[in-house]
């Protein structure tokens, strides 16, 4: 079991602190898997700013706000860009590069969890040869 999946399996919709806590730890894991892939497959994905704080606010929004929120543009741009790096992580691993992770509603508790248990699957596959 990755370390996190045990962040992600403690994350509940609408807790803003765990999801401030999850994303910083979260762009810690994918600098470490940037770094093992630079060293060890002399590959550089995609820069991402995962940390973007904007978007950060915006999902913490779309959570508290619920239906009648808005899905930004903002956060819509990390969850594509979050998805492009780890195609690129995985295709320099010789693994899956359709993933589905860049279209979700975080306003819905169910698209959470849902984008959670996807992102763990995610983790897990890559972490066996990354960490």
């Amino acid at each position: 079991m990755s370390g996190t999946l045990d962040l992600e399996s403690q994350l509940a919709f609408g807790d803003t602190d765990g999801l401030r806590w999850w994303f910083q730890t979260h762009a810690a894991q994918h600098s470490s898997y940037v770094a093992k892939l630079q060293a060890n497959y002399g590959v550089t994905p995609p820069g991402v700013d995962l940390l973007d704080q904007r978007a950060l606010a915006d999902w913490i929004t779309a959570m508290q706000d619920g239906p009648e929120g808005k899905v930004s543009l903002q956060l819509a741009g990390w969850l594509l860009d979050h998805e492009r790096l780890h195609q690129a992580e995985l295709s320099a691993l010789n693994g899956p590069t359709e993933l589905g992770i860049s279209t979700v509603d975080f306003r819905d508790p169910e698209q959470f969890y849902g984008w959670m248990l996807d992102h763990i699957q995610l983790h897990d596959a890559e972490d066996p040869l990354l960490s």
